[in-house]
């Protein structure tokens, strides 16, 4: 049985003199109960005292934090959920246009009046990299892996960048098996 759930010998009015007590929330008093069901301040403070009112609002208000703290935990994981497929789909929708892009020549000859004339392409090469690499990335992301594929190398290149030395440099100073952990 749950603190708050009516008790065994508990009258029906005592329980709702109870739930009123424990529905005002934070504003909650018996001199509120008393007021709000017509009775007595003297009767509420009997019941209140007789059947652990403090105690039961406390395991209740608990309870409803529990419960609303789930809800908020389901609704983060929802939202999560949901934009994962939104990301799945971009992704898709972008390297399926890269590669369409790429399927299509740069330039595009038209026949008119016996001329031809030769159009460019309004992207390039370049704009198809990115589409496919933004593409790559979101589906990383979707799930759950990293975008940042660095190995031994590219940490080796980083670690030179900031040093302001040639990578030679750095990869004479560090031995091959000593993976930069950090």
């Amino acid at each position: 049985m749950k603190d708050w759930e009516p008790q065994k010998g508990e009258s029906f009015v005592a329980v709702q003199a109870l739930n009123a007590y424990l529905g005002a929330g934070a504003d909650r008093s018996t001199r509120a109960v008393a007021q709000l069901l017509g009775k007595s301040l003297t009767q509420i403070g009997r019941w209140s005292s007789r059947w652990d009112w403090v105690n039961r609002a406390i395991a209740y208000d608990a309870h409803m934090a529990a419960i609303e703290q789930r809800g908020r935990e389901r609704a983060l994981e929802n939202d999560a959920e949901e934009w994962a497929r939104t990301q799945r789909r971009v992704a898709s929708a972008l390297i399926d246009k890269s590669e369409k892009m790429l399927a299509f020549p740069l330039a595009t000859q038209k026949s008119k009046d016996g001329q031809t004339i030769v159009e460019p392409a309004r992207w390039g090469f370049g704009d198809a990299a990115k589409l496919s690499d933004t593409g790559i990335k979101l589906g990383r992301l979707a799930r759950g892996e990293s975008t940042d594929n660095l190995n031994v190398t590219d940490k080796r290149q980083t670690l030179a960048e900031s040093l302001g030395l040639p990578l030679e440099t750095i990869n004479l100073a560090l031995p091959v098996e000593n993976e930069l952990n950090n």
